[in-house]
């Protein structure tokens, strides 16, 4: 039997409960999972109109490589405006990222598409 290893999981810097079912929950998940708070990153970052790229992009790449040593098999964000960064990030993380869900919009070009 092979063990698969966690799903690791870049945290903005965020300090509200989680409920089951948000990816900042472990009980969301019926297999393992690492967690990774990128401090001094928070949601003013990942949202704002002009966010500091470099910044931002240096704390989810020094976060991701901590969390491929720290055994995570792929990665994932508690944000989906981090989707921004998934190309440069998925060239720098050692393991496959998927920042975000909405990631899938990119397939369905030619069709309407509706986000909430």
């Amino acid at each position: 039997m092979t063990t698969k290893g966690p799903l690791g999981i870049l945290m903005l810097d965020t300090r509200f409960p989680r409920i089951v079912g948000d990816i900042g929950n472990p009980a969301s998940f019926d297999f393992p999972v690492i967690f990774r708070r990128m401090e001094g990153i928070g949601p003013n970052d990942a949202v704002s109109a002009h966010p500091d790229r470099p910044r931002v992009l240096a704390a989810l790449v020094a976060n991701a490589r901590a969390l491929a040593e720290a055994g995570a098999v792929g990665l994932s964000t508690s944000c989906g405006f981090l989707a921004l960064y998934q190309d440069e990030l998925a060239a720098a993380s050692p393991v496959p990222v998927a920042t975000s869900a909405l990631l899938h919009i990119r397939r369905l070009a030619g069709k309407r598409v509706g986000v909430l």
